[in-house]
C-alpha cells in the first residue's frame, strides 16, 4: 500500500508527540521498520532554518525554562497528593484527547506501558467487583436510613440477619470507599455528663 507524504508526515507526528511505535503501526497497518524509515527519510527531507535572531532565542530559552520549572511543580504536586495508579490513569483517560500521551504520563508520573495496557485491555468484572457493586447500594442505603448511626459491625449483623454472607472487612472497606463515616459522640456531650457526675469533693473534709 502506497503512502502519500501528508500521511506518511500524519503518522510520524503521531509517533513524535509521544504515540507508541506498536500501537501506531498496527492501527496503520505498517511494521515498526517502515515507520522507523519514513523517520528517518523524514529527517533528511526536513530543511532545518537556523535562522533565527538572538534576542528570539533568548526569549525561547526563557519560555523553555519557564516551562520546565511548571513541568516540576506538577510533578511535586502529583508527588503531594499520592494519586494511586488507578486515580492516574483515571485523570490520562479524562485527558488523553488534549495532550499527547507522552506529556500525560511524563506529568502523571506513569509508564506509557501501564497506559496503553489499560486502554487496551478487556474490561473483565471479577466477582469480588461483581460483589461488591452488589453490596455498595445495600450498605449506602442503611447507612442513610439509620442517619449514619451504624459503623460496619452493625451493618454486617443486620446483612447476616437477612440471609447475607458478608464479613464486617469488607463492609468496612466499602463504607471507606463509599466515604461513609458514623457518627460520634460529640466530645462536648461527654465532658459535660462527665463533669455533671463526677464526684464532689466532701465539705467536711475540708479543714
Amino acid at each position: 500500500m502506497n503512502y502519500s507524504f501528508a500521511k506518511k508526515q500524519h503518522i510520524i507526528n503521531e509517533y513524535s508527540t509521544g504515540g507508541n511505535a506498536t500501537f501506531i503501526s498496527r492501527k496503520h497497518n505498517i511494521s515498526k521498520s517502515t515507520l522507523y524509515r519514513w523517520l528517518e527519510e523524514f529527517k533528511l527531507k526536513t530543511p532545518v532554518d537556523f535562522n533565527i535572531s538572538k534576542s528570539d532565542l533568548k526569549s525561547k530559552l526563557k519560555k523553555l525554562e519557564k516551562l520546565e520549572n511548571e513541568i516540576k511543580v506538577y510533578e511535586d504536586i502529583i508527588k503531594l497528593i499520592r494519586l494511586t495508579t488507578q486515580q492516574k490513569l483515571k485523570y490520562a483517560r479524562k485527558l488523553d484527547s488534549e495532550y499527547s500521551v507522552h506529556s500525560l504520563c511524563s506529568i502523571l508520573q506513569l509508564s506509557r506501558g501501564t497506559y496503553y495496557n489499560d486502554k487496551f485491555r478487556k474490561v473483565e468484572v471479577t466477582l469480588v467487583e461483581r460483589d461488591d457493586n452488589k453490596f455498595k447500594p445495600i450498605i449506602k442505603k442503611i447507612f442513610h436510613e439509620t442517619k449514619g448511626r451504624l459503623g460496619s459491625p452493625k451493618i454486617r449483623r443486620l446483612k447476616m440477619n437477612e440471609g447475607y454472607k458478608i464479613d464486617e472487612k469488607r463492609v468496612k472497606r466499602l463504607m471507606n470507599e463509599l466515604d461513609l463515616h458514623p457518627n460520634r459522640p460529640d466530645d462536648n456531650y461527654k465532658n459535660y455528663h462527665k463533669r455533671r457526675y463526677s464526684q464532689k469533693p466532701s465539705i467536711l473534709s475540708k479543714s
